[in-house]
C-alpha cells in the first residue's frame, strides 16, 4: 500500500502507489510516485473489568499498534489522465540510493534535472492504556482514580539508525517487545463527587 507524503504512519492510502512529490522542470510537470511493501501493521484492543462489589469497580483498556512502510520503485506518471507509470532506473533515467537513506533521481539521464527524495521508510509503535478505579463510598458520593499511559515512537530511515537496515520491515515480535522499552507518559487524575443530601 502507498502512503501520501506527510500523512501519519499507519495510515495507508487506497492505492498501491502514492505520490511523493512533484517537479516542474523544463515546463513539463511530472508527479513522482513510490511503492511500498504491503502496508504492514497490527493493532488490537484489550479490555478487562472487575467488580468487588456494586460500590467498587475496576476497568482496564490497552490498545497497541505497530506498523511499517518500506518505499521503493520510484516512478512518474507516463501520460496525463492515465495510471500508467515510467519507473526510474528501468524505463527512464536513473535512481541511486543516497548516503542518508533517500534517493537521488535523474529522470531523463542528462544530469540537468536531478532531484532528491528523502528517506521515507518507517516503523511506528504506539501503546495507549487507561485504568479506572471507581469507589462509591456512600450513595451518590463517588471517587474515581484514573491512570492513562501513552508510549509511541516513529523510527525513520537514517544511516546508523537504531534498526539499521530493518527500518520499514514489519517484525511483530521485535516491534511489540520494543513498545515496553519506550519511555511512558503517565497521567493520573482524581475525581471526587459528594452528594450533600443523601
Amino acid at each position: 500500500m502507498g502512503r501520501l507524503l506527510g500523512s501519519p504512519p499507519g495510515t495507508p492510502a487506497a492505492l498501491d502507489s502514492a505520490p511523493i512529490g512533484a517537479r516542474f522542470g523544463n515546463f513539463r510537470p511530472a508527479f513522482h510516485w513510490g511503492r511500498t511493501t504491503k502496508g504492514a501493521g497490527a493493532e488490537g484492543g484489550i479490555s478487562a473489568s472487575g467488580c468487588d462489589s456494586p460500590d467498587l469497580t475496576f476497568e482496564l483498556y490497552a490498545q497497541p499498534l505497530v506498523s511499517s512502510g518500506d518505499y521503493f520503485g520510484l516512478m512518474e506518471l507516463a501520460a496525463p489522465r492515465s495510471f500508467d507509470f515510467l519507473r526510474y532506473g528501468d524505463d527512464v533515467g536513473t535512481v541511486t540510493r543516497s548516503s542518508d537513506g533517500g534517493f537521488t533521481v535523474d529522470p531523463d539521464g542528462t544530469g540537468s534535472n536531478v532531484f532528491e527524495v528523502p528517506a521515507l521508510d518507517f516503523n511506528f509503535r504506539s501503546l495507549l492504556g487507561n485504568a479506572v478505579l471507581r469507589w462509591q463510598w456512600r450513595p451518590g458520593s463517588t471517587l474515581f482514580l484514573v491512570w492513562q499511559q501513552t508510549r509511541s515512537q516513529e523510527v525513520a530511515s537514517t544511516v546508523g539508525g537504531s534498526l539499521g537496515d530493518d527500518v520499514g520491515q514489519f517484525k511483530l515480535g521485535r516491534d511489540t517487545r520494543a513498545l515496553f522499552g519506550l519511555e511512558p507518559d503517565n497521567v493520573f487524575t482524581l475525581k471526587v463527587s459528594y452528594w450533600l443530601n443523601p
